[in-house]
């Protein structure tokens, strides 16, 4: 339902060195970790999730960043379509989500910001530009080397309109993690697909490398 609306990383230290010693055991043994705050004055909590990823983080991250690819993955997303690319690293995507009763349907655009942080590492973050569910959202996806394997981690945390508050409050953490699940298998069954991550791999490093081409 609120799926890729939210997501805020801050880290830029090898794997290695962001994670604490409970936390890579937990992850190594789980490949997965919820962690939900409650944020002062707000309606909806911030929820920090890390996942191990069994490819790349240039494959997960072109995967990811295949914004016209994501409504064929993204439960309940009908459509999701790049419409400008203000600048390279800069790519602007209408959303539409199917929404359960009382709502039909969720309409909103995001702005994309794509970087490379540190070698190896990729990162697309975002904001609202116009949305029909929510006051305001902001976020990212960082892709971290880790023991031969990615890191993602991203924090979401979403003003929902009014309407939507209370309705969906229940569902929200549920749905980000059955929204996250079947990103990372996807990204797991894509990678093995040659002319698929060509395309979406030269995207992401033409973007980097100054090439409008979403």
């Amino acid at each position: 339902m609120f799926k890729l609306l939210f997501l805020v990383v801050f880290f830029h230290l090898d794997a290695s060195e962001s994670l604490k010693k409970s936390d890579a055991e937990f992850l190594n043994k789980n490949k997965w970790q919820t962690t939900v705050e409650k944020v002062k004055g707000k309606v909806w909590p911030k929820i920090t999730i890390k996942a191990l990823i069994e490819s790349t983080p240039l494959k997960s991250a072109a995967i990811f960043s295949a914004f016209d690819y994501q409504k064929n993955y993204i439960p309940d997303m009908v459509v999701s379509k790049v419409i400008s690319q203000p600048k390279p690293t800069e790519v602007h995507v209408y959303y539409e989500l199917d929404m359960p009763w009382p709502v039909s349907k969720g309409i909103y655009t995001n702005g994309h910001n794509i970087s490379a942080p540190s070698k190896d590492e990729y990162k697309i973050s975002w904001y609202s530009i116009s949305s029909d569910i929510a006051d305001d959202l902001k976020g990212s996806a960082h892709f971290i080397p880790y023991n031969n394997k990615t890191l993602l981690i991203y924090e979401t945390h979403v003003d929902p309109k009014s309407f939507f508050a209370g309705i969906f409050k229940k569902l929200m953490v549920r749905d980000v993690e059955k929204s996250l699940k079947k990103i990372v298998s996807t990204i797991e069954k894509k990678q093995h697909e040659p002319d698929f991550m060509k395309k979406y791999t030269q995207k992401l490093q033409n973007a980097l490398s100054g090439i409008s081409s979403y």
